[in-house]
């Protein structure tokens, strides 16, 4: 292909969603785009770092818009959206996580009901 390992280097560290280096087993990406950070989600990014601690299991991250503003403050975990969450949420969904247990089903966005829908 005569790609050199700079170019491989920097399509690879420009995109978010792709690592260079191992992450942990349990992603945790929290929005901080204008309509979370309004609502506190520069908080919940902080708590849901103090919860992990340097548990090398989790990789705890902002994300810039996971375009899901009506449920803000949100968070993709483990590539499931939930919100609105609470900062106080953080270390329920970390012991959630760490124990295998079901996270946080009330907040689920792929468990609401759809607009227009028949349980509207």
């Amino acid at each position: 292909m005569r790609v050199t390992p700079a170019y491989l280097e920097s399509v690879a560290s420009f995109y978010d969603l792709l690592h260079t280096d191992p992450v942990g087993s349990h992603q945790i990406h929290v929005c901080t785009n204008i309509s979370c950070w309004m609502r506190g989600g520069d908080q919940l990014l902080d708590a849901f770092r103090a919860a992990a601690g340097d548990d090398e299991d989790f990789f705890v991250t902002g994300f810039e818009c996971l375009g899901a503003c009506d449920i803000a403050p949100m968070a993709s975990i483990n590539e499931r959206y939930f919100g609105p969450l609470e900062t106080a949420e953080a270390e329920a969904v970390i012991d959630q996580l760490r124990s295998g247990a079901e996270v946080l089903p009330e907040k689920a966005l792929e468990k609401r009901a759809l607009p227009g829908g028949p349980d509207a």
